[in-house]
């Protein structure tokens, strides 16, 4: 069946067609178009149009089920296929000691005995924390120094804990291997257990996705990412289901944590010790897929943004203006950027099973204040917006567009094509370093007690009575 094309590129109809509190829960009024999604994802179902008529950006109304039952991209493969550093590749992937661990969403982990030394990897992205928004806005600049002294402290943490082989991703400016090289007396002993992986390097997001997939094949039990969001979005495509730890050193950092190097370096140590609770300690991230014309091409963490024009330029998000439509996995109120305009509006939180899409322009609902960027708060009409359950999806009706991804633009759109941005669960685990450490304390995992001491000491974590 054709669908209608809108009259503005990037936008669904023109705006004068679009009525007033077309937004929230409430059923969806005409404009519906049936849309065969192929065999690719194995199920059809309807794309809803905008409110009120016409070929515009839709919500899913069936197929959830599909979508809440989706297991990782490598389910299916062979349990106890042998890897690289003495892991065993469930049918999820490999997971030291944990066959199968990345399932469907809500899966638990499975109870095994621990290892003895597992080890751990370390990505961290040159590139962040240095992009435009330190000129047209107020982020820091976090140098080649601070990731230095950061990975180190990581390192440290990670001997503490116990954590067997380090593997760091090389970089072109030499940060990983000078934070080896610079390593204390006092910490010799992790010196001689970290080592930088033999990869190519070209200063791009492909080390990241490289260094990723070899740690995933060298079996290492947590991988530790220092970077924003969009490091963590390409790590999460290499990683399979070995949980992320992700620490920020990048600009708009709704995934990432504020961590102190060291913590992390503990709780990363202490979860890949720990395979069997990883459940109690990490969550498993939903996703946005995005495909072109039925064909599958990329996915975000957290938010998916459609903005005016084709240049691709600085490829950060800065000029509120240009952008037309957002959905998003999180609305944060919390954080900065497209999250955090989405969480003035209507807050979702990163467990919850569901997202939002939001149409922005005119004021017809709404005109929200809030951090696009460090120092930046602009002010932006929302024309409308509504919550999408895992297995719905927003559709975006070609033109002078782009798609920006987590916050950089990367999907271009020509005249007529359409692209589908659908919310799915089955994400990267990422870890949770609060739980990670509270349950390392009730394991007692740093702590040697005197004899008869412990009786009287239980630990009371959040949520206790």
């Amino acid at each position: 069946m054709s669908v209608r094309l809108p009259t503005c590129p990037g936008r669904t109809r023109p705006p004068a067609q679009r009525g007033h509190g077309d937004h929230g829960a409430g059923p969806l009024r005409g404009g519906r178009h049936r849309r065969d999604r192929g065999s690719q994802h194995g199920h059809g179902g309807r794309a809803v149009g905008w409110p009120g008529g016409g070929g515009g950006p839709g919500v899913r109304l069936r197929g959830h089920a599909a979508a809440e039952g989706r297991g990782a991209p490598d389910a299916g493969r062979t349990a106890g296929r042998p890897l690289r550093g003495g892991a065993e590749e469930g049918p999820g992937g490999p997971h030291p000691g944990v066959p199968g661990l990345c399932g469907g969403e809500g899966q638990q982990a499975v109870a095994v005995a621990p290892p003895l030394a597992p080890s751990v990897g370390i990505i961290a992205n040159p590139a962040s924390g240095s992009d435009i928004r330190r000129l047209v806005a107020l982020g820091i600049v976090v140098g080649a120094q601070d990731k230095i002294n950061l990975i180190q402290r990581v390192l440290v943490g990670l001997d503490a804990a116990g954590a067997g082989r380090v593997y760091l991703m090389p970089d072109l400016l030499g940060i990983a291997q000078t934070a080896l090289e610079r390593l204390p007396g006092q910490a010799a002993a992790i010196r001689e257990k970290a080592q930088l992986l033999p990869l190519p390097v070209e200063h791009a997001p492909e080390d990241s996705l490289r260094a990723a997939e070899e740690m995933r094949a060298l079996g290492v039990g947590c991988i530790v990412v220092l970077g924003g969001d969009g490091t963590v979005r390409i790590v999460a495509k290499g990683c399979g289901p070995v949980p992320l730890l992700p620490v920020s050193t990048g600009t708009n950092n709704v995934v990432p944590y504020p961590l102190e190097g060291t913590l992390a370096g503990l709780a990363a140590g202490f979860v890949a010790r720990r395979p069997d609770l990883l459940a109690q300690v990490a969550y498993q991230s939903k996703r946005l897929v995005v495909s072109v014309d039925g064909r599958e091409v990329d996915a975000a963490l957290v938010d998916v943004g459609v903005v005016q024009g084709q240049a691709v330029a600085s490829r950060a998000i800065w000029r509120p203006e240009a952008v037309r439509q957002v959905v998003v996995t999180r609305a944060m109120p919390t954080a900065t950027g497209l999250s955090s305009l989405a969480g003035f509006v209507r807050p979702v939180t990163a467990r919850e099973p569901r997202g939002l899409c939001l149409w922005l322009g005119e004021p017809r609902v709404c005109s929200v204040s809030a951090p696009l960027a460090p120092g930046l708060v602009v002010q932006v009409g929302v024309e409308a917006f509504r919550e999408l359950a895992l297995g719905d999806s927003a559709m975006v009706y070609g033109g002078d567009v782009l798609l920006a991804l987590d916050g950089e633009r990367e999907v271009s759109l020509r005249p007529g094509q359409v692209a589908e941005v659908r919310l799915e669960g089955g994400g990267p685990w990422l870890v949770d370093p609060e739980r990670a450490l509270e349950e390392a304390v009730r394991q007692g995992a740093f702590v040697r007690w005197a004899s008869g001491a412990r009786e009287g000491c239980a630990f009371r974590g959040r949520g206790d009575p």
